[in-house]
């Protein structure tokens, strides 16, 4: 609680915003803006020490590689980014870890088909072909060929492309974890805050990620509007700022439906029992989602890694600690004493 508390008046302070529970009474209410100056002056030094001036984004260094398939790899990574909007998110998620100290970052899962180029040993049949150049013929009057081995390039398709890239979590609000434990994959359970509507629920169904008939109960019962937007931006910012017009979607006719879904990455003790009947508990990693008191989504975790598909960063690390220091932190207390200064000398004018 005193860290979200912490985060809303970081971003008081980023936005010129006075606290609420300043000392200071008095007929100025004038906030500087040194931190924001500061913020994005940071931010600006960080992204340009990430992405180069040059348009190259990617270099792909290995002598092991043939030309074309380097070539063939530098520009589809490329593509790849320039499709992920890479550069905007290093600017959001820079700008997040300055302010706040910590950020997230999510990697959705997407089942689909996707066709990936490997290297392998390609065994081929060609012709055995004598001096005049026709091919020759064996004693039971059929075509000579000869085995021949060498490394190739080959499509192959890839039934579980998980990607595509990342996606920055806007508000750190939205991830629950233990404050103690450092690394998120040492989490015992990390649980994320997520908004979806009634079309992502849909193709959810039609993937087998989640329960249709848990899916049809909850169609017509929609989170509440005030629910859906984060508690930093209606503390901060008011119920009917900077969501344009979400919170009338679920009271307008014809407008989508939005739902506050909960999902948590976490070990599962499942009863398993053996052959001769003895009974046993099986821990493994599991993904399960609830909206209102429905349990949608209930599975083994789907990523091959097997972890947390969450990446936690932070501006300046505390060891043993899950959150980071950011710029401004530091300097809470300075810009206080300095804002309400100012404020004094504009009363005492």
């Amino acid at each position: 609680a005193n860290i979200i508390s912490d985060w809303r008046d970081y971003d008081r302070a980023y936005r010129f915003t006075l606290e609420e529970d300043r000392d200071y009474e008095g007929y100025a209410d004038k906030a500087t803006g040194l931190i924001h100056d500061n913020v994005e002056t940071i931010v600006s030094r960080v992204v340009e020490s990430i992405i180069p001036e040059n348009d190259n984004l990617v270099q792909v260094k290995s002598a092991n590689l043939p030309p074309d398939l380097l070539k063939f790899r530098t520009e589809e990574l490329e593509k790849q980014l320039d499709q992920q909007a890479i550069e905007e998110k290093i600017d959001k998620v820079t700008r997040i870890a300055v302010k706040f100290g910590t950020f997230f970052i999510a990697c959705p899962f997407i089942n689909n088909q996707s066709e990936v180029l490997t290297r392998q040993l390609v065994i081929e049949q060609v012709p055995v072909i004598n001096n005049e150049g026709n091919q020759m013929i064996d004693v039971n009057g059929q075509p000579m060929f000869d085995q021949r081995e060498s490394l190739k390039v080959v499509p192959e398709v890839d039934r579980q492309y998980y990607g595509p890239g990342y996606d920055v979590i806007d508000d750190s609000e939205d991830i629950y974890l233990d404050m103690y434990i450092e690394n998120i994959q040492d989490q015992p359970i990390v649980i994320r805050r997520i908004v979806v509507d009634w079309e992502h629920l849909q193709k959810g169904v039609m993937a087998g990620m989640y329960y249709p008939d848990k899916i049809l109960k909850i169609k017509d019962n929609p989170t509440k509007a005030s629910a859906l937007i984060t508690k930093r931006s209606n503390e901060i910012l008011g119920t009917n700022s900077g969501f344009g017009s979400l919170g009338n979607q679920n009271q307008t006719n014809g407008m989508p439906r939005q739902y506050e879904m909960y999902t948590a990455y976490c070990d599962f003790a499942f009863p398993v029992a053996t052959e001769d009947g003895q009974e046993f508990e099986k821990i493994q990693k599991c993904l399960i989602s609830v909206i209102g008191n429905e349990v949608v989504q209930f599975q083994p975790n789907p990523y091959f890694h097997q972890q947390t598909p969450i990446l936690k960063g932070v501006y300046r690390r505390i060891e043993g600690e899950a959150y980071g220091v950011g710029a401004i932190a530091p300097i809470k207390d300075m810009f206080k004493e300095y804002t309400d200064l100012n404020n004094q000398k504009n009363d005492a004018r």
